[in-house]
């Protein structure tokens, strides 16, 4: 059996709590279940997403997996 390498944090502002899960893979980015590319249709936002990818040369190179609560529209409250 082999073990799955990744990194995994929590980030907290206000009433907003996010937890990101880094994993070796081909570059899919998950937010709440849903690609990012539909969570956030304009490419503004998307290239806010994906800039620390590109800049240290990660990008397509790790799966991302966010799960966020709270945080208004963009954060979908839930709980």
């Amino acid at each position: 059996m082999e073990k799955t390498i990744y990194h995994q944090e929590t980030g907290r502002r206000k009433e907003a709590t996010a937890e990101v899960r880094i994993v070796p893979g081909n570059g899919n980015i998950i937010i709440n279940g849903v690609p990012y590319e539909e969570r956030f249709p304009r490419l503004v936002h998307r290239e806010a997403i994906i800039k620390p990818l590109i800049v240290t040369e990660c990008q397509g190179k790790y799966n991302v997996t966010v799960q966020v609560i709270g945080g208004g529209v963009t954060g979908q409250s839930s709980a």
